[in-house]
């Protein structure tokens, strides 16, 4: 059977102690290459065993990088990361790239004692190779192949939306007279208001309408004539 690491262990001890006390040179010398090779033994045992023994990776905080650029050429749609201090000094082996359902995400792992992840929003459209390229000291940058050469005109789908929602202004909205808009709205608040509101209301229309102001709501406001 195999002798264990800490048998070894005993054996030098014991090895060492026979030779402190050993007279003649003959077995001083016995018991000195019997040392060195048990001390070889206890070594290449100790080695074997750190290598088996799993290592505890360190847990480091994650920041979620939230500000990016992008720009494009004919072939490639490019996100830069920057405020990245040293990243020119890891290992790219630390910079490690995922995709899912057309998001394009990085992490950098252990970059000035935290790890950074950077996911994209939904791109507009399909893409084809994704890698990355640390620029300078403190930028990386992620490229997308596009899978034709046509120029995006929104990176994302979610901007895409959002332009869309902005620029949408219904018919109605656009041609209203804002004096009708105005009465609209002290309708709104007078039919939903309470007693107090009402008298409120129906006193600053009054008053309005003695100084010839009329609140720019025309011919009144029909029902108020008895809070007023």
């Amino acid at each position: 059977m195999a002798k264990s690491l800490s048998e070894y262990k005993q054996d030098l001890v014991e090895v060492e102690r026979l030779l402190n006390l050993a007279l003649r040179q003959n077995a001083k010398d016995l018991l000195s290459a019997e040392k060195v090779q048990l001390q070889q033994i206890v070594k290449e045992m100790k080695a074997v065993a750190d290598e088996e023994t799993p290592k505890t990776k360190k847990v480091l905080p994650t920041l979620n990088i939230t500000s990016y650029a992008w720009d494009q050429s004919e072939k490639f749609v490019k996100i830069y990361l920057s405020n990245l201090p040293g990243i020119q000094g890891i290992s790219t082996e630390n910079i490690k790239l995922s995709s899912s359902d057309g998001q394009y995400s990085v992490v950098i792992e252990d970059l000035n004692g935290k790890n950074h992840q950077f996911t994209s929003p939904k791109l507009l459209h399909d893409v084809g190779n994704y890698t990355f390229k640390v620029k300078d000291t403190s930028m990386l940058l992620l490229m997308m192949k596009k899978l034709e050469p046509t120029k995006w005109r929104y990176l994302s789908i979610r901007e895409k939306l959002a332009k869309e929602d902005k620029d949408k202004v219904p018919a109605a909205e656009k041609d209203a007279d804002p004096s009708s808009s105005i009465m609209n709205m002290m309708k709104k608040m007078y039919d939903e208001g309470d007693d107090e509101m009402k008298k409120t209301i129906a006193k600053a229309w009054t008053e309005s309408r003695n100084k010839g102001g009329d609140m720019g709501m025309g011919g009144g406001m029909g029902g108020m004539g008895g809070l007023s």
